[in-house]
């Protein structure tokens, strides 16, 4: 099984996994991960978006003052 959380994923190479493993995308993977392990994982991520943010937002910051 592939779990994607995301739904904007490139369709060509979805389509060429989903011969081969059993798919789920967007919500229906979080609602998996939920139902299977009692673990809310979107919520876990929508909780700690400004944690997860930060290193990225350092991260292009330097650059941009790299340029």
């Amino acid at each position: 099984m592939m779990l994607i959380f995301c739904v904007q994923s490139n369709r060509s190479v979805i389509n060429r996994y989903r011969s081969l493993w059993v798919m789920t995308e967007g919500f229906a993977s979080y609602d998996l991960v939920r139902e299977h392990t009692g673990f809310d994982f979107y919520g876990f991520l929508v909780s700690n978006k400004e944690t997860f943010r930060q290193p990225v937002i350092r991260v292009l910051e330097r650059l941009r003052g790299e340029i």
